[in-house]
C-alpha cells in the first residue's frame, strides 16, 4: 500500500436529493436543539459541562482507553491513572480551544498547542506532543506493522502544506455549507494524520470547535457518542471517502448530526421534567430557602460531596448534611461510597441516569 495522496481543498461533491434532505434535517434538528438549550430552566452551561465530560470519555474510549461511562462523574474522586488523565486532558484541551477561538481563527500553532495539552503526562507523551510528524505513520491492527496497514497517511514532506490548506479551508466561512464543510474538514484532518499519536481525539474535537465557529455558537454539539455507537460505519465511511466516495461520508456525517441532536433534545426534555417534579417534591417536604438554592447546584454537580455543597452554598456543613439526608429519604439523591473512589459522595439519581444511559 502506498501513502495516501490527499487533495487540496475544497474538493467536489454532489448535492443529490438524499443529501439535500439530510442537510435540511440536520439544520432543523440543530435549530430545535439550540432553541431548547436557550429555554432551559437553569444555566445551560450545566448541561454543556456534562456533554463536554461525556465527549472526553467517549472520544478517548474510541481510541481504546479503558474507562466506563458509569465513571463519568467520579473521575475527581478516584486515584489518577492514565485513562483518567487522558479524559481530563481532552476536556482541558476543549476548554483551551474554545477560549482561543473567541477572537482567533484556526491555525497550525493553535492545534499544536491543543495537541500538547492532549498528550501531556499520558501514554504517548514520548510521541512529540505539539509537533507535526516528521516520520511516516500508518493505521492498522496492532502488531502487524506497516505490511498490515489498512491506511497509510501522506508522506511527512507533504503534511505542512496540507495542514496550511486545511486551516485556510476551515477558516473560510463562505465556500461550503457549515455541516458539509465540517464533514470534509474532518476527513481531511484524519487522512493527513499530522501527529504521531492522538489524531482521532484531535479530529473529533475539531468537529465541535469548527462547527461552533462557523455557526457563531457556543460548542453545543459533540458527536463521539454517535460515532462510538456506529464505529465500524464511521471508519468505513472515512475509508470510502479516501477512495472517492465523498458524498457517502457527508451523508453519514449528516445522519450523525441528526441522531445526536435528537438524543440531546430528548435529554433536555427529560431533565426539565425531572427538575419540575423534584422541585415540587422538595417544596412539599423540606422547608427553608437553602434547599431551593441547593437544587440547581445539584444539577450543576450531579455527583458531589457534602463539603463541596457546603462550600458552594457558603453554609455550615451540618445544615447541608441535614438537607441531604432528607433528599436521600425522598429518593432524589443517593448516598454512596463507590468502588474505587476515595470519599463518600451523593448522586442526583435521575439526572445522572439521563447523561449516563444510552437514550
Amino acid at each position: 500500500m502506498e501513502p495516501y495522496k490527499a487533495k487540496i481543498l475544497p474538493i467536489p461533491y454532489k448535492l443529490d436529493k438524499e443529501t439535500i434532505k439530510l442537510l435540511g434535517q440536520a439544520n432543523d434538528k440543530y435549530g430545535q436543539y439550540k432553541t431548547l438549550l436557550k429555554m432551559f430552566k437553569f444555566d445551560q452551561k450545566y448541561f454543556l459541562d456534562s456533554l463536554v465530560l461525556g465527549e472526553s470519555i467517549r472520544s478517548s474510549r474510541i481510541e481504546g482507553t479503558q474507562i466506563s461511562q458509569d465513571d463519568m462523574y467520579y473521575i475527581d474522586y478516584k486515584e489518577s491513572n492514565d485513562s483518567i488523565k487522558k479524559v481530563k486532558n481532552l476536556k482541558q484541551m476543549l476548554e483551551y480551544a474554545n477560549e482561543k477561538l473567541k477572537d482567533k481563527n484556526f491555525s497550525v500553532n493553535m492545534i499544536n498547542s491543543m495537541h500538547q495539552i492532549l498528550l501531556s503526562g499520558v501514554r504517548g507523551e514520548e510521541k512529540s506532543p505539539g509537533k507535526i510528524r516528521d516520520v511516516q505513520n500508518y493505521i492498522g491492527p496492532r502488531g502487524l506493522g506497516k505490511e498490515g496497514a489498512t491506511f497509510i497517511p501522506p508522506i511527512p514532506e507533504e503534511v505542512p502544506e496540507l495542514l496550511d490548506n486545511l486551516m485556510e479551508y476551515m477558516n473560510n466561512m463562505y465556500d461550503d455549507e457549515p455541516f458539509i464543510k465540517v464533514a470534509i474538514s474532518h476527513v481531511q484532518f484524519e487522512s493527513i494524520h499530522p501527529y504521531k499519536d492522538g489524531n482521532g481525539r484531535m479530529g473529533r474535537a475539531l468537529i465541535t470547535l469548527q462547527l461552533s465557529k462557523l455557526k457563531n455558537d457556543d460548542s453545543i454539539l459533540f458527536l463521539s457518542e454517535i460515532i462510538e455507537l456506529f464505529k465500524a460505519n464511521y471508519y468505513n465511511a472515512l475509508n470510502g471517502c479516501r477512495i472517492g466516495n465523498v458524498d457517502g461520508f457527508i451523508r453519514f456525517f449528516l445522519q450523525c448530526v441528526v441522531e445526536q441532536c435528537t438524543r440531546n433534545i430528548g435529554r433536555i426534555e427529560k431533565i426539565n421534567k425531572v427538575y419540575d417534579e423534584d422541585e415540587e417534591t422538595i417544596k412539599k417536604n423540606i422547608n427553608g430557602s437553602i434547599v431551593l438554592k441547593m437544587h440547581p447546584l445539584m444539577m450543576k454537580k450531579i455527583v458531589f460531596t457534602v463539603q463541596e455543597m457546603a462550600d458552594e452554598l457558603d453554609v455550615h456543613i451540618n445544615s447541608v448534611n441535614n438537607i441531604l439526608n432528607k433528599l436521600v429519604k425522598l429518593n432524589i439523591i443517593v448516598k454512596e461510597k463507590k468502588e474505587g473512589t476515595n470519599r463518600i459522595t451523593y448522586r442526583y439519581i435521575r439526572i445522572y441516569d439521563t447523561f449516563v444511559e444510552q437514550l
